[in-house]
């Protein structure tokens, strides 16, 4: 009975191990590409960046229009009947 009990610890870390690994590689991918050229990333997709590059975010935090978005999301369309819709924003 022990050693049943055993093997189905056994086996509940190992499928817990493959569900790990599932789930944290596309994570990997995802996060490790970024810092890739666009080159680099189709000839090694899964190898490590050959030079860890932070330009791409410097880019996109520099050139994003954050207080518009902000903006944007306080705002809201209310159907008051079928023809007219009303605008509304909370300016911050």
């Amino acid at each position: 009975m022990k050693t049943k009990k055993n093997i189905m610890e056994i086996l509940k870390h190992v499928y817990l191990l493959i569900i790990t690994f599932i789930v944290l590689t596309p994570i990997y991918y995802l996060l490790v590409t970024t810092f890739k050229s666009g080159t680099e990333a189709a000839a090694k997709p899964m190898a490590l960046p050959s030079s860890w590059d932070i330009t791409p975010y410097i880019n996109a935090v520099s050139k994003s229009v954050w207080k518009y978005s902000y903006y944007y999301s306080m705002c809201g369309i209310w159907h008051c009947d079928e023809q007219y819709h009303v605008w509304i924003c909370f300016k911050p």
